[in-house]
């Protein structure tokens, strides 16, 4: 039971940092904001990989992701948000974190 309560706090606490990013990736309107880069896939898919200012990377398309320990992330989005502030509580997807801290990239972590 509390590995169901778990699943769906992380899925709600993916789906705002999704939506978040999606929001912010919609937005941009100049390089600076947003930064598509893409590489061919199996199948012709071609994933673009959105660098939110002052968030996280936003995934879109088919792309495989692999966990600390080597094993292989199930994906259920065509859309995923990747952690860059190294905050989030669902490593190795974005939770939001980074507005609670503050993540500046352009800035040095504070010791």
């Amino acid at each position: 039971m509390n590995d169901e309560m778990n699943d769906e706090a992380n899925d709600e606490m993916n789906d705002e940092a999704n939506d978040e990013a999606n929001d912010e990736a919609n937005d941009a309107t100049s390089e600076a904001a947003a930064q598509p880069t893409s590489g061919d896939r199996p199948g012709g898919l071609h994933p673009l990989i959105f660098v939110c200012a002052d968030g996280p990377l936003l995934v879109r398309g088919s792309v495989d992701i692999v966990g600390a320990d080597g094993a292989p992330v199930h994906l259920t989005r065509k859309t995923i948000a990747l952690c860059r502030c190294g905050e989030s509580t669902i490593k190795p997807f974005c939770d939001g974190s980074h507005k609670l801290v503050g993540f500046h990239p352009d800035q040095p972590p504070a010791n």
